[in-house]
């Protein structure tokens, strides 16, 4: 189709104002190609040039305690779990074969939790 583009790349170290820099730049370069038809000039893909380095940087912290969570902790206490999930690994005993049949894991099952105090 006849298009062309020009793309380039710049890489600035200790110059603070870079980004009024390029800017001024760009503002030259448009205005010297303004007179000539479908030439388009745009500055894109800017990485890291948008925060201003500090020197010296004092944040300030903030505890967990500064914060009000009461509103988290009623949320959180007013949950009704739709279900409850139990992982339960059977062990044979030394010398002994665990048979697993329906009935034999039923009595396994009832053992185990009548031993952890659940009530179902």
């Amino acid at each position: 189709d006849g298009t062309k583009a020009l793309e380039f790349g710049v890489l600035s170290t200790e110059d603070e104002k870079i980004m009024y820099n390029l800017a001024d730049v760009e503002a030259n370069i448009r205005n010297r190609f303004k007179d000539i038809k479908n030439v388009f000039i745009e500055m894109r893909g800017i990485y890291g040039g948008l925060y201003e380095y500090k020197e010296v940087y004092e944040p300030q912290e903030f505890l967990q305690s500064d914060y009000d969570t009461e509103e988290g902790f009623q949320h959180y206490f007013n949950q009704n779990p739709l279900a409850r999930h139990t992982v339960v690994q059977f062990e044979e005993e030394e010398f002994k074969t665990f048979v697993s049949n329906k009935d034999s894991l039923n009595v396994a099952l009832a053992k185990s939790l009548e031993a952890v105090n659940f009530d179902c």
